[in-house]
Parts: structure tokens; sequence; C-alpha cells
């Protein structure tokens, strides 16, 4: 199997998942290259049944494996979809997202060993279908061409989906078990494996939904985002002086800094 793709999932919403599911069986990619590993994590019925009926609505023709845990968090789902799984690429996606139908093989078009593609992102408001800005959208259409190191791609380098990683990347790591920035904890982490990060073409598209039960928007207490910040300054120093001479200090230091920036406007929306 050429790629693996990976969708945690807690207490789906049907349409969601059903949209996700079905942008995956429309893809241009060889249907026989890649599968699809979605890991129901921290819930089970009637959410399994759900995901069951959604699957029985298309043909088969590409290999979808349903795993359940009583453990929540997308940390260890994510843990879970790659553990034992042989494919040669990891492709992330979050359940109430979709893709656009070259999607993967766009993205498989300029990845390799040492390198990571990364897609195009529209952000898509829920409530109307309007788009909305998205960060990342903006950097892939000012960069699309180029190859980038990891220090000049560090603003690609906050989320796992919208992504396209080789398992010599990703080299064992796993997602630690925090419940905001495991992804962008997990990307530095593997950086120093990371040769190039590449943009591919504009019609390799990851719809970010954006509603108000995302769970970045969530309004969670103060303290309990300064004890995630604080843990995950801890984190990160862990890792890069745990190796240290093997990361880009700068990349780092850029997480870092981007982690308390976030910290400050959570402070601004809680006053």
């Amino acid at each position: 199997m050429e790629i693996s793709v990976i969708i945690p999932t807690y207490k789906p919403v049907y349409e969601y998942m059903d949209k996700c599911i079905g942008s995956l069986f429309a893809q241009s990619f060889r249907h026989s290259d890649f599968d699809i590993v979605i890991i129901l994590n921290g819930c089970n019925e009637p959410y399994l049944s759900m995901i069951n009926d959604i699957l029985d609505k298309y043909d088969g023709s590409i290999r979808v494996r349903v795993m359940q845990t009583d453990v929540s968090g997308q940390s260890n789902a994510r843990n879970m979809g790659m553990q034992g799984n042989a494919a040669s690429y990891f492709c992330f996606i979050d359940y109430d997202d979709w893709v656009s139908p070259d999607y993967l093989k766009r993205l498989y078009a300029v990845a390799t060993a040492d390198s990571v593609a990364q897609s195009n992102v529209i952000a898509v408001n829920d409530s109307d279908g309007t788009e909305v800005a998205d960060y990342i959208g903006s950097f892939h259409n000012k960069l699309y061409g180029k190859k980038l190191t990891p220090l000049k791609a560090v603003h690609f380098l906050s989320n796992v989906a919208t992504k396209l990683i080789s398992r010599d990347i990703v080299d064992g790591n796993q997602f630690q078990d925090i419940n905001i920035g495991e992804d962008a904890l997990f990307i530095t982490t593997i950086s120093n494996k990371i040769k190039w990060v590449i943009p591919a073409g504009n019609d390799a598209v990851y719809y970010r939904r954006v509603h108000d039960s995302s769970l970045i928007h969530s309004r969670r207490p103060l303290k309990e985002w300064f004890r995630n910040r604080c843990r995950l300054t801890v984190l990160y120093n862990m890792t890069y002086f745990g190796k240290i001479g093997q990361y880009n200090a700068f990349v780092f230091m850029h997480r870092i800094a981007a982690i308390w920036k976030g910290f400050l406007k959570e402070c601004m929306r809680h006053s």
C-alpha cells in the first residue's frame, strides 16, 4: 500500500463523515494504492454502526479498516492508525473535513522519502458555506512551485493534516498525549528528517470546515490553556535538547513563540 489515510473521530456527525469518506472514494489516485483507516476513539455505538452504514453506500474499491478504542484523544487514535501500518506514506484527515478529487494524486507526485508534500487549504464556514481566510492556504499560494527547507516552511509545520508524510520521516515517532498542539509538536519532532517541504498543485485542496464546535475554538478556562502551554514548552525543549545538533534551533524557537502568541490571543478572547 502506497498511502494510508488516517481519520480519527469522536462522536462523528453523519453528514461530516459521509462527505469526508465520499471525497476519498472520488479520488483520481488509483484506489488499489491507498487505504483508509478510521479510528473511533472514546466512544462506540451508535457511531460505529453509523460509520459502517456510510461505508455500505460505496463500492468497496478502497480497503477500509475501522478501529474502535475506549481511549479518547486524537493523539492515541493517530498512533493506533500508524501502528503496524506498512504503507509508504501517511495522510491525516480530520473527519469533519474533506479533500479535492486530485488531492492524493498531486501530493504523491511531489512527495519523496525525505520530503513532505503540502496541499493547498480552503477554509469553509459551516454555517453558510462561504470561504474563510486560511493562513496555510495563503502561504501555499505564495510558495507554490518552490522547495522549502523546514525553516522556510515553518508556517506549514503547525498541523499534520494537509500533508503527505513518508514513513521514513515519521521514523517510529508518535503523537504526544496532549489536548491542543499535538500536531505542531509531532511535525516539529520529525523535522530533523525533513529535507524539503514541497507545496503541491493548487488542485490538491484540503477543505477545512470552520464551526463553533471545533476544538481549537472552544472556550477553555485560561488556567487550562496556561498549563497546556507550559507542558508544550517543556516537551519542545526536551525534544530539542534530547537530540541537540540534529534540529534547527530557529524552528523550535518559532514554535515556542507561536505557543505563547496563541495564549495571548486566548487571554484577549477571555477579557
